[in-house]
């Protein structure tokens, strides 16, 4: 009898590829075997693990939240949320209406900025808004300055920047900034005021779309058009920023798939996910789950990113029918990793707890929850592998290396283009500690279902015996 590791390697839907995972009688492969499926799992700490859904508490809001963001007050973490044409506080479970006495626009989608003790907040149809943060009773009001109404809105360096603007006539292509180190002055652009207070705009390249989101930076930041990337750097003096289009080829396909971490920023564009810093343009997802991405997702204006630090992975919402969000796929910038889960949520946005950055989000209810619900239905599947080179091999039993119990099927096939077939899933024998398998082919593959109590999952180790050359 042989034996194996089948170590589970990265999850690559797209890719197609068989491969060996080792010699015979070695106790750990010399590579990884690809996963064609990792339903709802999650990459980190360098093994896989149990996608953890949302689990909401609370009050309901009033209306569908279409945007919220989580600022630190003084040391209080409290999150903003737009719903319905109101703006609300959401603070130690109570929810209060901050919109002033205004109502918005029920449609346009908002954008929110924290400048120091100002959080801002636009949609492109309503003035923008700021809320003091010193003063937590307050609520929300035109923002000082008469600045253009804008449809997205971000920070570099000490200036509050627009973009996709509308100071009476519509700037789809443009940024504008305020005064350095002062958010409420906005003096007319061109004029002695401006230059004075560094304040400006700038038109960007009209073919490369509209203005979608602002990365912010120290030194420079990032306009993210439709298909083009920007580098806005600052230089000060009578220029203030130098504008340089450094990519040209790709951008952000809707306003909300970009999140940034540290000076990367990892976004979705028309052809696919990419991480960038500015300088150049790296694919993520080219080989990996692009294909599988854009074959799932109904509605790519739809999709939204966020940051959990505590993991370190990037999530991207999206649908895959005409109706809510209800698939998460996740990226782990730290090991290069993708993994996904099947959740529904609404309005997933940057949130802070704790000095981390994580991701939350709203039910169908309308209740804000985090991330931490518990996982009963994890699966792992192998891509097809090969014990031996040209020959047929019987599999005889696996050793899940998982921390808790979990089920197994094995499929086997005598050649590539046979039609795949698992077995039914067995579980472990009390004496042997081993599940009892038969599967006698040229090609195999592992379906592994886990049970809610599993912290990790590495691999199967396999006992088998080899039948012959094909």
């Amino acid at each position: 009898m042989l034996q194996t590791t089948v170590q589970f390697g990265d999850w690559l839907p797209d890719d197609d590829r068989n491969i060996t995972p080792g010699a015979p009688a070695e106790a750990i492969t010399t590579q990884a075997v690809p996963l064609q499926d990792a339903k709802n799992m999650l990459f980190t700490g360098a093994s896989w693990r149990l996608y953890r859904p949302l689990s909401v508490s609370g009050s309901a809001l009033a209306a569908t939240p279409r945007d919220a963001i989580t600022v630190d007050a003084s040391g209080t973490l409290v999150t903003f949320a737009a719903a319905g044409t109101k703006l609300y506080k959401i603070q130690a479970g109570a929810i209060t209406d901050v919109s002033g006495a205004q109502t918005f626009s029920g449609s346009a989608p908002w954008v929110f900025q924290q400048f120091g003790d100002c959080l801002l907040a636009t949609n492109g149809t309503d003035v923008v808004q700021d809320f003091d943060l010193t003063n937590l009773a307050g609520t929300f009001a035109a923002l000082a300055g008469s600045p253009p109404k804008a449809a997205t809105i971000g920070m570099v360096r000490d200036f509050v920047v627009l973009g996709n603007v509308n100071d009476g006539a519509a700037h789809p292509y443009r940024v504008q900034w305020s005064a350095i180190s002062n958010p409420t002055q906005w003096p007319a652009p061109l004029t002695q005021a401006a230059r004075a207070a560094q304040s400006g705009y700038q038109d960007c390249y009209s073919q490369y779309g509209t203005v979608q989101y602002i990365a912010q930076g120290e030194e420079f930041g990032l306009i993210f058009q439709q298909r083009g990337i920007v580098r806005m750097q600052y230089v000060g003096g009578d220029v203030v920023f130098n504008f340089y289009t450094f990519e040209r080829k790709r951008g952000l396909l809707t306003p909300k798939a970009a999140a940034q971490v540290g000076n990367m920023v990892y976004f979705l564009s028309g052809d696919g996910f990419y991480a960038t810093d500015g300088n150049g343009v790296d694919p993520i997802g080219y080989g990996k789950v692009n294909r599988w991405f854009f074959g799932r997702c109904y509605d790519t204006s739809k999709v939204r990113a966020a940051v959990d630090t505590n993991t370190q992975c990037v999530y991207w919402s999206f649908p895959s029918t005409s109706g809510a969000n209800d698939y998460v796929i996740a990226f782990n910038y730290a090991e290069g990793k993708w993994s996904y889960g099947v959740d529904t949520t609404y309005a997933l946005f940057q949130s802070l707890q704790s000095g981390a950055h994580i991701p939350q989000a709203f039910d169908a209810s309308s209740k804000l929850g985090t991330f931490s619900g518990t996982q009963s239905d994890g699966e792992i599947v192998t891509k097809l592998f090969r014990l031996q080179p040209n020959q047929r091999c019987m599999v005889l039993a696996a050793r899940p290396l998982v921390d808790s119990v979990c089920t197994v099927a094995v499929s086997a096939q005598a050649s590539d283009d046979a039609t795949q077939t698992f077995g039914g899933f067995v579980s472990r024998a009390s004496r042997s500690m081993k599940i009892p398998l038969r599967a006698n082919g040229y090609l195999h593959a592992l379906d592994v279902k886990l049970g809610s109590a599993t912290t990790y999952a590495q691999g199967v180790q396999l006992d088998y015996v080899a039948r012959g050359r094909m």
